[in-house]
């Protein structure tokens, strides 16, 4: 990306907020799905970024071969939200283990 293209592209610009959002939800939501399956919290983790990460890097993939430019900075902030979703994910997974214990 050039300097120009940078300038085009604010750090805090209002599809920076979409993007964060959208891959808060997709990392909770894969999170959340994967803990069907999964035992340990940490595959469900790795599900739940993976899904987040995967997405967020096609949408910009689709971008280039749409004409525009691939933003560092979207998927700054769609990592940013990956491991917000996650973290929440994580957080609430240990709360209801505390009050729901499989053992």
């Amino acid at each position: 990306m050039n300097a120009q293209n940078q300038l085009n592209d604010p750090w805090f610009g209002q599809d920076k907020a979409k993007h964060f959002v959208v891959s808060t939800f997709l990392a909770g939501s894969g999170y959340g799905i994967s803990s069907l399956v999964l035992e340990k919290p940490w595959q469900r983790a790795v599900v739940g970024s993976t899904l987040s990460l995967t997405i967020g890097m096609g949408k910009e993939i689709y971008d280039f071969h749409q004409g525009r430019n691939m933003s560092s900075r979207d998927m700054a902030w769609n990592l940013f939200g990956a491991i917000v979703g996650v973290t929440i994910s994580f957080c609430i997974d240990m709360l209801l283990q505390s009050y729901y214990p499989t053992n």
